[in-house]
């Protein structure tokens, strides 16, 4: 499924989101956090080089249906736990 940039949802997490976020590492005392931004796209798009995730991914699971300035539950991802927290909606590439 192929998203028109120019109807990219901006005022929450969804399919075809480009969304800004920093993960928070909850193991670590000292984290700055990790700047990220993801496109949110079909299963089929994936692409993790060029900054695609699948929906159905555990990071992208985690802030759909979050807007800007929202904090996800934590999240386990392999043996560390985050807390992703959605800086910015954009609505183009």
């Amino acid at each position: 499924m192929r998203i028109d940039p120019n109807k990219r949802p901006t005022t929450h997490v969804a399919i075809g989101s480009l969304v800004d976020i920093i993960r928070w590492n909850l193991n670590l005392a000292d984290d700055d956090g990790l700047h990220e931004t993801w496109e949110i796209v079909g299963f089929d798009e994936t692409d993790i080089e060029i900054g695609k995730i699948g929906y159905n991914a555990p990071l992208a699971k985690a802030i759909i249906g979050l807007q800007a300035g929202d904090i996800s539950d934590e999240l386990i991802l392999g043996n560390q736990t985050w807390e992703i927290e959605v800086v910015a909606l954009h609505a183009h590439t």
